[in-house]
């Protein structure tokens, strides 16, 4: 029990953000970078100088050499030429190949053996040689050049103090500069990394407030950068996409209601129809057929609106179900054409076909009769009598076909023209049902066209019909 108390007492470990670990992590390279560029720096500084001084002190073993060989007086010539340059401290060593020193101007009467000097030893290897040690000899600090010369090593060295070292170190103006470039990249990365962070943590809050479906209106405010304006479009594909959902569960629900309301009409007058025949067992003959006859055509209106309502969801849901194939619109034109003839001559109705035989697309067969299907049964029901309708071709391109189907009927006043594509929406609902329409069939052919790629707007004036003008793509 107390092991449990104890567990639950335990607070969760807290992360360190990301903002702090990439600030962090970059500046920790970036210091790692600037240490190793300094060292080298250093070295390299140090190396040149080293050799510079080496030059200076080599150009005066050659001098001496060179002296030497005109006089035997070494002690004169060496304080001569010590008075002659700056270094007064200049020490003048003559050592044999043997090791064996045959002059030194520090004043030491005895010398061990030479040959073990590191300097010594580059020079009998390699000509010239340098070095900074400590004299066995004096006990003193010394920079040593030597150089080998015929058959002698002649050594000059100036005592390693203050002088000689602060020569030797680093330039600290460079290393003043290098830490100002510190600072500066310290300040610019936080920077860099404080809008960073900032971005990400918003987008965290509104990661978490998704997964706890806290969604009430929150202001997210991200810096004016690339990852700012990722995260704000990310922000707001998210609020677009939550508001199509939102209007697609509205959009549902009202097309639930629209259909419960259009099946309850057809449906209550099949009921009141088979009531009467059943309540009344001496109704005449043809006061029954009269009435099975209006049962039957309800019962098509119910067929057919259920058949429209299944098609739309297909298109919504399941668009991907829907086959491809070569399809030829003048033949499925003609068709429609043919099949609507008896309808159009009740009403005197004519049509006109401008499809060439050879317009063809790559489609669905039903859902393109679907959609010249609805623009006839549309024209016949609401253009009126002697009417005519005309479908045309007007054009084409590399990928659409551009159509025009009109008609020169009573036509749509402009207030109605935006809606005529809604879903069981009627101008004149008595008169729509009248005529058996499911208010459905505008809405198949804004789909369908939509389906394949295309876009459908309609025009009209009173008196004057409707036209629809759509294209649809060639290929998928």
């Amino acid at each position: 029990m107390m092991f449990h108390q104890k567990k639950e007492r335990q607070k969760p470990k807290q992360r360190v953000p990301f903002s702090q670990r990439l600030f962090w992590s970059v500046f920790s390279i970036f210091l790692g970078f600037t240490a190793c560029f300094l060292i080298f720096q250093y070295q390299r500084e140090a190396e040149y100088t080293k050799g510079k001084l080496d030059s200076v002190l080599s150009n005066y073993n050659y001098q001496l050499h060179s002296r030497y060989k005109q006089t035997d007086d070494i002690h004169t010539l060496v304080r001569q030429f010590i008075d002659e340059i700056p270094q007064k401290d200049l020490r003048v060593t003559i050592i044999d190949l043997s090791g064996t020193v045959l002059f030194d101007n520090s004043g030491k009467e005895t010398f061990d053996n030479h040959i073990n000097r590191s300097e010594v030893i580059l020079a009998i290897q390699h000509g010239e040689g340098y070095a900074i040690r400590s004299s066995g000899s004096t006990g003193k600090r010394y920079f040593y050049s030597a150089s080998r010369i015929d058959d002698h090593i002649y050594r000059s060295a100036q005592p390693y103090n203050l002088y000689l070292k602060d020569i030797l170190t680093i330039n600290k103006d460079f290393l003043f500069f290098m830490v100002f470039m510190l600072v500066l990249f310290f300040i610019v990365l936080s920077r860099f990394s404080f809008s960073i962070g900032h971005s990400i943590s918003k987008l965290r809050d509104f990661a978490n407030n998704i997964a706890n479906r806290d969604l009430q209106e929150i202001t997210y405010t991200f810096p004016n950068d690339e990852l700012g304006d990722i995260s704000r479009n990310i922000v707001t594909l998210y609020q677009r996409q939550q508001e199509i959902k939102e209007d697609d569960i509205r959009r549902k629900r009202q097309l639930t209601q629209n259909v419960a309301h259009e099946l309850k009409t057809p449906v209550s007058s099949i009921q009141g129809y088979l009531e009467t025949i059943l309540s009344n067992p001496d109704l005449s003959e043809e006061k029954k057929n009269y009435f099975l006859e209006r049962c039957y055509a309800q019962s098509s209106r119910l067929t057919d609106l259920l058949r429209d309502i299944s098609v739309l969801n297909r298109l919504d849901e399941a668009s991907g179900m829907f086959d491809f194939s070569d399809v030829n619109l003048c033949k499925i034109v003609s068709e429609i054409d043919a099949e609507c003839s008896p309808s159009m001559k009740e009403k005197n109705m004519t049509s006109t076909i401008l499809i060439s035989d050879d317009t063809t697309i790559q489609g669905n067969p039903s859902l393109l009769y679907s959609i010249f299907r609805n623009l006839y049964d549309n024209a016949i029901a609401y253009a009126g009598e002697g009417s005519h309708i005309e479908i045309a071709c007007e054009w084409q391109d590399a990928d659409f076909y551009y159509f025009r189907f009109a008609d020169n009927g009573v036509g749509v006043d402009e207030q109605y023209l935006s809606r005529i594509f809604e879903r069981f929406y009627r101008i004149d609902k008595g008169r729509s049902r009248k005529l058996g329409g499911t208010g459905l069939g505008l809405a198949i052919v804004k789909n369908g066209v939509f389906f394949h790629k295309g876009q459908i707007t309609a025009t009209s004036q009173p008196g004057k019909g409707v036209t629809f003008h759509f294209h649809l793509k060639k290929n998928r």
